[in-house]
């Protein structure tokens, strides 16, 4: 095999980006899925038997933790999604889902309005917020291994990880501005927020996960490995679908 300087999936300029946008996506999912158990003394008696406000709260912080439980069942689902149709897909997917079950709970009657049938309804929207957080994390740690130079993908992932925590200080930022701006300010925070956050996310989907700019790469490959299998076969080998331009 002839020798190749050892040239990285990604410049160190576009790993920006990349970086970026994984971190970003990654910390709107923490937000959403932190939020629901931040408010956990409000909403356990909104959506449990508020006469019995021990059982509210027991059976709330149960509720909160079925989202880490699936969680791992999203990485499996949509780590698959990912592979066949392109993380790109995948990762618009789990955002959606999130943000809508997010959008379900402020729309869902409470105990004292449809009975048991609030809380079978809280538990289905936090099992899919489980399910989007698991899919959209692996998915991101996957699509930066597969763009990082060889040797930095630790370092690179490891940016992923501080997402949890800027997360759940995001959350706790926006209880506490709305205890301090109130109910009618907070309504015109949220309805900015989100707007500027879907068009953000457009622009984020459209640029970063633009199928065109991604390719195929085997993390176990050097770069000098990589970049003899694209010279002498120019294009995915049969099977490798979904990232290269237009698979998606």
């Amino acid at each position: 095999m002839s020798a190749h300087p050892s040239v990285g999936p990604s410049t160190s300029a576009s790993l920006v980006p990349v970086v970026l946008g994984s971190a970003t996506g990654t910390l709107i999912e923490w937000y959403d899925f932190y939020i629901f158990g931040a408010l956990t003394s409000v909403l356990a008696v909104k959506f449990y038997p508020p006469e019995n406000q021990t059982f509210a709260l027991i059976a709330y912080l149960a509720t909160f933790a079925v989202g880490f439980l699936v969680r791992p069942f999203g990485a499996l689902f949509f780590g698959c999604i990912g592979d066949i149709v392109g993380r790109r897909i995948a990762f618009i997917f789990t955002l959606s889902i999130m943000g809508g079950a997010t959008a379900a709970v402020g729309l869902l009657p409470t105990f004292k309005t449809a009975g048991w049938i609030a809380p079978i309804a809280l538990i289905v929207i936090r099992l899919l917020q489980g399910l989007a957080l698991g899919g959209e994390y692996g998915g991101a740690a996957v699509y930066l291994a597969e763009h990082v130079p060889d040797g930095k993908r630790g370092f690179y992932t490891s940016f992923l990880q501080t997402t949890a925590g800027l997360g759940m200080i995001a959350s706790l930022t926006v209880i506490l501005a709305t205890l301090a701006l109130g109910v009618v300010a907070l309504t015109a925070f949220i309805v900015a927020w989100w707007c500027g956050h879907f068009r953000d996310l457009d622009a984020q989907a459209r640029v970063i996960f633009d199928s065109r700019e991604l390719r195929f790469v085997r993390p176990w490959e050097t770069s000098a490995q990589r970049l003899e299998r694209e010279v002498t076969y120019g294009a995915p080998l049969p099977g490798e679908r979904g990232e290269w331009g237009g698979a998606t």
